[in-house]
C-alpha cells in the first residue's frame, strides 16, 4: 500500500497549486479556473492516472514475485524431503531389522530414533553381505545392495536439485547438501570378524564379514542427513 502514497502527495500538491492563485474567485463553476489553473488541473488528472497505473503494476509485480518465491520454496523443500526419504530408506529398513522385523511407516522412524546409541551400535555392526533376517521383501537384496540403491537415488536427487536451483537455495541448506555430496559417499568397505557356528563341538570359528560403512560411520552419515533436514525447515529460498 505504500506504493500509493505518492498519489496522495500528488493530489495534495495539485490542489494546493489550484487554490493558490490559479483560479478566479469572482467567477462561477469551472470558469473560476484560470488558464494556469486548467493546465494544473489537467496535469493533476493525468499524473494521478499514470501514478495509479505505476503503483498498481508495482503492487502486482510484488505479489507475483512473492507467489513465485512461495512456489519455488515449496518445490525445493519437497525435492529435499524426497531426497532425504531415499537416503534414509536403507537405514529405516535396518532399524526394522534390528527391532524384530515389525513394519513401521517411514514417518514413525525418525532421525532421532536412528541416531540413538543403541541403534547406531546395531546398525554399524550389520554384515552388509547378508540378506535381511527378520523380514521378507519382494527384492532379494543384501544390505550392501539396499544401501547402495538408496544412497545412489538420494544423492542423484540432491545433485539434480543443486544443478537446477542452486541460485535460489539458502546458503545453510546448500552448504549441508554440498557437505553430504562431497563426504557422504560409500567408501571402501571395512572387514570385521564374525563368529561362525562351530562344527563337531570345535571352538567357534571366525569369518570375515563384508561391512559397508558410508563415510566410515552410520552416525556421521545420519548426522549429515539431519543437518540437511533441519536446514530445509527454515526459509530455503534466497531471491
Amino acid at each position: 500500500m505504500l506504493d500509493f502514497l505518492p498519489i496522495v502527495f500528488l493530489v495534495i500538491t495539485g490542489l494546493g497549486a489550484i487554490v493558490g492563485g490559479t483560479w478566479d474567485s469572482t467567477k462561477e463553476g469551472t470558469d473560476k479556473l484560470t488558464t494556469p489553473g486548467r493546465v494544473a488541473a489537467i496535469t493533476l488528472l493525468f499524473s494521478t492516472i499514470f501514478s495509479s497505473y505505476v503503483a498498481y503494476n508495482n503492487y502486482e509485480s510484488k505479489q507475483q514475485k512473492e507467489t513465485y518465491k512461495i512456489e519455488i520454496s515449496s518445490i525445493i523443500a519437497n525435492q529435499v524431503n524426497e531426497s532425504i526419504r531415499e537416503l534414509l530408506a536403507p537405514f529405516r529398513a535396518l532399524y526394522i531389522e534390528n527391532t524384530g522385523g515389525y513394519y513401521l511407516p517411514d514417518e514413525e522412524i525418525t532421525l532421532s530414533m536412528l541416531l540413538t546409541p543403541e541403534n547406531i551400535k546395531k546398525s554399524q555392526a550389520t554384515c552388509f553381505k547378508d540378506l535381511p533376517k527378520t523380514f521378507t521383501s519382494s527384492s532379494r537384496r543384501t544390505w550392501d545392495e539396499r544401501f547402495s540403491v538408496g544412497i545412489s537415488r538420494g544423492v542423484h536427487k540432491l545433485k539434480q536439485l543443486k544443478l537446477v536451483h542452486s541460485n535460489h537455495i539458502d546458503s545453510n541448506l546448500l552448504k549441508s547438501i554440498y557437505d553430504l555430496l562431497d563426504n557422504g559417499i560409500m567408501t571402501i568397505y571395512a572387514y570385521s570378524p564374525r563368529e561362525k557356528k562351530p562344527e563337531n563341538g570345535k571352538e567357534p570359528l571366525h569369518e570375515k564379514c563384508f561391512i559397508g560403512q558410508p563415510i566410515g560411520s552410520h552416525k556421521q552419515y545420519l548426522t549429515m542427513i539431519k543437518t540437511i533436514s533441519d536446514a530445509n525447515k527454515s526459509n530455503v529460498f534466497i531471491n
